[in-house]
């Protein structure tokens, strides 16, 4: 995406994002009430209106790298309590400074923990905001990881997605269900799978979830009006990634020896003044993790991230840098890993 340019011309015909149905991401009562959603159907098996009916929504897998390490080496009351801090902190911490009006972040943004795994979704069809609460979500559970000695590593994405309960048919003799909240689509295999090739303490976005940031701010443009960024100054592809000061073009370190360049996540966006090197590398051990070969590779990766933000935030501070790169207008179309 080069500065200058359009988002149409930053556009290939051959994006298959580009055909992807506009709507709905619409919560349940909504399809109840016949809401535009090609899905009606799913209402049937799945009630539960603290989540939603998802056809496709921008979704976001973290891995909490060396959990089983914790829950082996620390009682079951101690892990509920690791668990509880880590969550509360990652609350406290999310930055509100650029929340509009008096929308909260978060409100449309749900989370589920299940054992090493963090899942984030969302759930309405104003997507503009929903991506700005997540990013902002995701930057604050990376860098209260490093403080509570929880690294995390992770993808977010868009795709695909059913998140529900699904009912066991009333005919069925049989008192048993899937109550607790089935996850399952094509989001979640890709993050997954991403995820897991990432040499590193960190998190990227896909080229799919970019273009579709693309695509929804062109619709707001359509429209007329940008409720959420309200600005005549985002000319471009350029313009609209530099307006999201929590990523950062990168080059990420993949398992495979390889660097790709990629959105990352600037969690060291704003410094925070007791997260150090030091810290880092406390993070990695701090819970009775052990450094061998193949973990010091991730710690050496995030500490260099690291330094880089650190370095960008005070050259941006003292005025000695007056942009910074931006992704290349291939990227909607890039292949990261073997996904």
């Amino acid at each position: 995406m080069t500065t200058g340019k359009s988002l149409d011309e930053n556009r290939h015909a051959g994006n298959p994002l580009s055909q992807l149905d506009k709507g709905e991401v619409v919560p349940i009562t909504k399809l109840k009430q016949g809401g535009g959603c090609n899905a009606t159907e799913v209402v049937e098996v799945c009630n539960d209106v603290r989540s939603a009916v998802q056809n496709s929504c921008f979704f976001g897998y973290l891995d909490i790298l060396g959990f089983k390490d914790i829950v082996k080496q620390t009682s079951f009351d101690q892990l509920k309590g690791i668990v509880k801090d880590f969550t509360v902190k990652c609350a406290e911490s999310i930055d509100q400074s650029r929340c509009i009006g008096a929308a909260k972040i978060g409100s449309a943004i749900h989370a589920q923990i299940v054992s090493d795994s963090i899942y984030l979704w969302t759930v309405n069809d104003d997507r503009l905001k929903q991506f700005d609460d997540l990013l902002r979500i995701v930057n604050a559970m990376l860098a209260t990881g490093f403080q509570q000695d929880i690294p995390l590593r992770g993808v977010v994405t868009f795709g695909e997605l059913f998140i529900g309960d699904v009912k066991i048919p009333e005919d069925i003799p049989l008192d048993f269900s899937f109550d607790n909240g089935s996850v399952y689509g094509k989001a979640l295999v890709e993050a997954y799978e991403l995820e897991s090739q990432m040499d590193w303490s960190g998190a990227i976005l896909t080229p799919k979830a970019w273009a579709k940031v693309e695509d929804e701010f062109e619709r707001w443009q359509e429209f007329g009006e940008n409720v959420i960024m309200r600005s005549g100054n985002i000319k471009s592809s350029a313009d609209l990634f530099n307006h999201f000061p929590y990523l950062l073009w990168y080059d990420v370190p993949f398992k495979d020896g390889n660097r790709r360049n990629a959105i990352a996540f600037n969690w060291n966006y704003k410094p925070c003044p007791d997260l150090s090197e030091e810290k880092i590398r406390n993070a990695f051990t701090g819970r009775g993790g052990v450094i061998d070969d193949t973990v010091r590779v991730k710690l050496n990766e995030t500490i260099r991230f690291f330094e880089k933000t650190r370095r960008v935030a005070e050259l941006c501070g003292f005025g000695l840098m007056k942009e910074l790169p931006v992704p290349d207008s291939n990227y909607v179309l890039a292949t990261l890993g073997n996904v």
